[in-house]
């Protein structure tokens, strides 16, 4: 997986989750949304083929994670979450980008992922990493907030950087 720094300087790392980091994943994800993510889901993902569950983690302990499953070619990203503590560094960015590369790598060659109308600075994430809003789901979330569809292409435009928003 691959390092980076963080906006600050910090040294952050993204990896594959292990049982170890469940906790922390879990508490990240309570903090971050009103989910339907459960301890059992995030467990059955780790090492399970088709699911990918990574960790960002500064000084070693896990401060986001995204959750994303591939079923032939079509990757739906299901969960980033990054902790409120450390928001606006470029974890979301950084999980976001080594999604699309690990499974872009895999063979998946499009992206899906629903976000709630109302969270604007992950919509901003997602369209500076290249995907596109292409519909809406009505009432979607347990509050009756509305979902926006988004999309992008995978394949050569990973190794053009536009995974990563450059």
């Amino acid at each position: 997986m691959s390092p980076s720094s963080g906006a600050q300087g910090d040294h952050l790392s993204v990896r594959q989750a292990t049982h170890a980091d469940l906790d922390r994943i879990i508490r990240v994800e309570q903090e971050s949304h009103n989910t339907r993510w459960e301890r059992d889901d995030f467990e059955g993902a780790i090492n399970s083929p088709g699911w990918l569950l990574l960790v960002a983690a500064t000084t070693g302990e896990p401060v986001g994670h995204a959750l994303a499953r591939t079923v032939a070619d079509e990757v739906e990203v299901l969960t980033i979450a990054v902790a409120s503590n450390a928001r606006r560094r470029g974890i979301g960015q950084a999980l976001l980008a080594e999604t699309l590369r690990v499974t872009g790598a895999q063979g998946a060659q499009q992206a899906f992922l629903e976000v709630r109308m109302t969270n604007t600075p992950a919509r901003g994430l997602y369209r500076a990493a290249g995907f596109v809003e292409t519909g809406r789901r009505a009432r979607y979330y347990a509050d009756g907030e509305d979902a926006i569809l988004m999309s992008r292409a995978l394949g050569s435009a990973l190794s053009s950087g536009e995974a990563d928003g450059r």
